[in-house]
């Protein structure tokens, strides 16, 4: 990764750079007039298409407070990429097809609290890919593949029993479903020693926030899945 270095983010001035932050801060906590604002004028995006932040407890606890990190390509319209519910690293958010990023609370806390939240840009190679997970599942029932935040270029199936089988993979987007219901390839057929590779449309990625990726073979010990992308 190449780390972006524009014009630094401040309240009220647009830019991510790695010196950007900008402060929210409340003296009666986060009430019921509270919920739901925004800090800061949005962040504009342009020129990135990975996003990190960092959330740093100032003052007060955190407790039951939670944010969520905001997108538009208009500075109107706005979809949620991410939830920040604990101070810490965010990593991996997807910006590139956006153009500016909010920040807004969404819960009430009893106590006052001020968090700075630290953005960094990056532009990321689509071509460095890097292997995320790999399982052969020791029986047929769904095996937990990927639980964790990041970008799917490719899953690679190999056939390695000598005999032909079937797989599944499924996504549940925001649990941990694995059934016809979240399925995205059911019983695909593959011959024996053959490795089938799969990708999203060109030009996309499968990104997994807050989901939840399964894998199932339709025999013991016959096949491995791996997965490949960036964290």
């Amino acid at each position: 990764m190449t780390a972006q270095t524009p014009s630094a983010s401040t309240p009220g001035i647009t830019g991510v750079g790695t010196s950007g932050s900008f402060h929210m801060q409340t003296c009666d906590g986060y009430n019921a007039g509270a919920t739901g604002s925004v800090m800061a004028s949005p962040w504009r995006v342009d020129a990135i298409n990975h996003l990190t932040i960092d959330a740093r407890t100032q003052s007060g606890t955190w407790g039951t407070a939670v944010f969520t990190v905001k997108a538009s390509i208009d500075g109107t319209n706005w979809t949620t990429l991410a939830i920040i519910s604990a101070a810490g690293t965010t990593r991996g958010i997807e910006v590139s097809a956006w153009t500016h990023i909010q920040i807004e609370n969404t819960t009430t806390n009893a106590a006052a609290l001020t968090i700075q939240f630290m953005a960094y840009g990056f532009i990321v190679d689509p071509t460095a890919s890097v292997q995320l997970a790999q399982a052969r599942p020791v029986n047929t029932d769904a095996t937990s593949f990927i639980a964790f935040t990041c970008e799917v270029d490719e899953i690679i199936v190999c056939e390695q029993s000598g005999t032909a089988r079937t797989f599944r993979i499924f996504n549940d987007v925001d649990g941990t479903t694995a059934d016809q219901t979240t399925a995205i390839f059911y019983d695909v057929a593959i011959k024996a020693n053959q490795t089938i590779i799969l990708r999203p449309p060109k030009g996309r990625r499968w990104l997994n926030v807050n989901g939840s990726w399964y894998v199932r073979s339709s025999a013991n010990s016959a096949l491995t899945f791996t997965a490949y992308g960036r964290r």
